[in-house]
């Protein structure tokens, strides 16, 4: 019988073993991101990661903002995606791309981590 300690050490051996490439929802407290799946929803003043591990990963993003703030685009920085939208919603998909492209295959295994992020600006409340 497994005790708590043992299922922990076996729980921690799996999440290393799953390589992948990260997504990190980054999302201020003007608002939240809701996920089409909702299994990535992220709730603002949060961030959510979310491994994506093979060419399956595909997910719609969108920034809602909360009253007194409106969405003002996508962050633009380095590894961020989705910046140079001012549309509330961020499609991100893999499906498509080329099982056994070199290139896909060596990001997927990289561990790189990539970004959305949500600006919002605070307009008041009336």
């Amino acid at each position: 019988m497994f005790n708590s300690v043992t299922k922990c050490l076996i729980l921690a051996g799996m999440a290393l073993a799953i390589t992948g490439c990260k997504l990190e929802v980054i999302v201020p407290s003007g608002g939240d991101v809701k996920s089409e799946s909702s299994t990535r929803d992220c709730g603002g003043g949060s961030l959510c990661e979310h491994n994506v591990t093979d060419l399956t990963f595909s997910e719609t993003f969108t920034a809602v903002a909360r009253p007194g703030y409106v969405f003002t685009g996508w962050n633009k920085g380095h590894g961020f995606l989705c910046g140079d939208s001012v549309d509330p919603v961020c499609n991100l998909s893999l499906l498509g791309v080329t099982e056994g492209d070199s290139g896909v295959d060596a990001l997927l295994a990289s561990g790189h981590i990539f970004y959305v992020m949500p600006q919002f600006r605070f307009v008041g409340i009336d």
